[in-house]
């Protein structure tokens, strides 16, 4: 696992993929959902990548384990990772025994920007890694 992302007590698994081939990224998924991760994504910038591992998690894994596991671009992260903030906010609670709604407020483009740059540094540092290790072979 690349990445553990935390939402209200929520974990998910994201698995950056850039040179990895389909198999590897296959084995990498299998041991975060036997870690126990309800979710798993799998973020590449290359589309073709995302349809081939896709393809062999559909032939390998079982429908329930399918469906815990998201294939996602860079940017259509960044919009699940907002919509999944504003879901998991928006909501009623009782408090001393009142109810309470809170309503979350999307990010505003300063701290969407904040967010989307440390995403895209752990994504290079990924491949910078990745280089140093084929330099290395």
């Amino acid at each position: 696992m690349d990445v553990e992302l935390e939402i209200d007590n929520k974990k998910i698994a994201c698995e950056i993929s850039i040179t990895s081939s389909p198999v590897q990224e296959l084995a990498n998924i299998k041991k975060c959902l036997q870690a126990g991760y309800k979710e798993v994504i799998l973020c590449s910038p290359k589309e073709r990548n995302l349809k081939r591992v896709k393809s062999l998690v559909s032939n390998t894994l079982k429908d329930s384990d399918q469906e815990k596991i998201l294939f996602l671009q860079p940017e259509e992260l960044f919009s699940y990772l907002d919509d999944l903030t504003t879901l998991m906010f928006s909501k009623e609670k009782r408090i001393k025994g009142y109810k309470v709604k809170v309503q979350y407020q999307p990010l505003n483009e300063e701290d969407k920007r904040a967010r989307r740059e440390a995403v895209a540094q752990v994504i290079f540092q990924s491949l910078r890694r990745q280089k140093t290790s084929d330099a290395k072979r």
